[in-house]
């Protein structure tokens, strides 16, 4: 049962782990170094696994989502971020990047589909 512990009783949430969840945020820093973005994502969310109230994992993932190019869920983790921290000003530039690019890939859509008539 992922993400529950047996403990004498009734089984109980497992307790959020950051030192763990900062580790693997490092190995997920390896992999984007490396090129392999879809892997250090998958390491990312193995960082929220283990503490959801890591905000910087939530930037890191955000980060990665948007190199790849998936603006929608990279917005998502910057909202993510800033429910968890509201004064983090990283979170908020970077969702205002993502935002800026969002607007930017639709402008190019509506262009290029204006062209193809």
């Amino acid at each position: 049962m992922t993400g529950f512990v047996a403990h004498s009783g009734p089984l109980a949430a497992q307790e959020p782990d950051r030192t763990r969840a900062e580790s693997i945020e490092q190995e997920s820093i390896v992999l984007a170094r490396e090129g392999s973005i879809d892997n250090a994502i998958k390491a990312i969310d193995e960082s929220i696994k283990a503490d959801p109230s890591y905000a910087s994992a939530y930037i890191r993932l955000g980060n990665l989502l948007m190199k790849k190019g998936s603006l929608d869920e990279a917005f998502s983790a910057f909202d993510k971020a800033l429910t968890i921290n509201p004064g983090l000003h990283g979170a908020k530039q970077a969702r205002g990047l993502c935002s800026q690019e969002k607007e930017t890939s639709k402008m190019r859509s509506s262009f290029l589909e204006m062209l193809s008539f």
